[in-house]
């Protein structure tokens, strides 16, 4: 090991350059020269083969020299797992780092196998998983990127009109990311069911996205049939058990064994005002079975 120029390093930044800052050792211990040691490529390469954002970080604190070791290594997949073995963040790489990885082993024509991909991801999903978010649109990507949606619901909601998509990332109001997912897929499910160009959409998402819950309103419009059922539900039961200590309840969707009852008893009146409410509930039995 050695103490090397920083600007001479910085020279020697090579492909290999392909990560962010992230878990960089403390400032002082920089300044010391107390990190580990960069890994720099015999004299027949000569590149820095780990290490750009500390390399950049101790030349923003007027650090001069750092320390590096001379390794050998066999070829381009021998450096790349080189890279990744010092970076150790399987499973945390940004898309971007995801995307330089994947570029830099089709470029040097490093089979993605399973031990790579172990490397990136922490399973055996980085090839698949890298083609499907380059298929993606720009603006797709850049939602997967920041989080916002998983590469799934970026596939599903690929034809929503980028400006209807800026009006749900942009509206104040703060979705869990499963709610996300959900209004977005029900948003892209109504553009298509109704044939809505770009303007329609932006305004359907910027309706939606006004409204006091902006997940429900806009299950209520992408299932107005079931949604019509569920508000006579409610009105049904309403009008059937107001007053009695008795409740209904209606399978998923309508669909199912039947509606559920339950009675909560606490004394011998209730028991009377429930069987007035059973006998109203078969008086109107018909109404009420004819939504499932």
């Amino acid at each position: 090991m050695r103490m090397e120029s920083v600007e001479q390093l910085r020279r020697r930044l090579g492909a290999l350059d392909l990560f962010v800052a992230t878990r960089l050792p403390h400032d002082r211990l920089i300044q010391r020269g107390l990190t580990v040691a960069l890994p720099l490529a015999g004299a027949s390469r000569g590149e820095l083969l780990w290490g750009g954002p500390l390399l950049r970080r101790a030349a923003q604190l007027g650090v001069k020299t750092v320390p590096v070791q001379e390794v050998d290594v066999a070829d381009s997949r021998d450096a790349l797992f080189l890279a990744l073995d010092l970076e150790a963040r399987a499973g945390e790489y940004t898309w971007d780092e995801r995307e330089a990885i994947y570029r830099f082993a089709l470029e040097h024509e490093i089979t993605i196998d399973t031990e790579l991909s172990q490397l990136v991801t922490g399973d055996g999903s980085f090839a698949d998983a890298m083609m499907r978010y380059l298929r993606l649109a720009p603006r797709w990507q850049r939602a997967v990127e920041d989080g916002s949606v998983d590469i799934r619901t970026a596939e599903a909601c690929g034809s929503l009109p980028a400006p209807a998509l800026a009006e749900v990332s942009g509206a104040p109001v703060q979705l869990s990311f499963s709610n996300r997912r959900r209004l977005l897929s029900w948003l892209t499910e109504i553009c298509g069911r109704d044939g809505l160009h770009e303007s329609a959409a932006v305004e359907l998402a910027r309706q939606v996205m006004r409204a006091d819950d902006p997940v429900e309103a806009t299950r209520l419009l992408r299932y107005p049939r079931l949604s019509a059922m569920e508000s006579r539900f409610r009105d049904l039961e309403r009008e059937l058990t107001s007053g009695v200590p008795l409740s209904l309840a209606a399978p998923q969707g309508f669909e199912g064994p039947g509606f559920e009852m339950q009675l909560r008893l606490r004394s011998a009146s209730d028991i009377d005002r429930a069987i007035d409410a059973l006998r109203r509930i078969q008086d109107r039995g018909d109404e009420l079975f004819d939504l499932l």
